[in-house]
């Protein structure tokens, strides 16, 4: 397995994602950030990608697809050290926040775990998302 930067196309390529993407989702690609990435397997198949979209006032948006095939234990040990490299990268404090689509309960499960508060629901483009916030000091 290897870590490179996100490549156009890598989203899309996640075939089978941990929750199913909806069949009326509008699917884009994320905006460009120096702060995207793929985690892909020896064929280089994406695994994982997700990255960092910097917002207003130090806030910045977290995106992560999954792929099932991923297992538990590597996926926490590689989010835990992404969050190092978070923290070096923008320092202290930094604000973390993502949106779960409402009916993805793996997500949920997952924001909440690693210790993101839910800070409302919000709608956009028809779905309905719980956002979360996680303050890194």
């Amino acid at each position: 397995m290897n870590i490179r930067k996100y490549r156009t196309g890598d989203l899309s390529r996640i075939k089978n994602p941990l929750e199913p993407i909806p069949r009326d989702y509008p699917e884009q690609e994320p905006p460009e950030s120096d702060f995207s990435y793929t985690l892909v397997d020896n064929q280089g198949n994406p695994l994982i990608v997700g990255g960092l979209i910097p917002q207003e006032n130090g806030v910045h948006k977290i995106w992560i697809r999954i792929d099932q095939t991923v297992k538990t234990l590597m996926l926490v040990k590689l989010l835990m050290g992404i969050l190092l490299v978070i923290r070096e990268e923008f320092g202290s404090p930094l604000t973390l926040e993502a949106n779960v689509l409402c009916y993805y309960p793996a997500g949920i499960r997952f924001a909440e775990w690693f210790g993101f508060r839910e800070t409302g629901v919000k709608e956009e483009n028809g779905f309905e998302f719980r956002t979360y916030q996680l303050c890194l000091n």
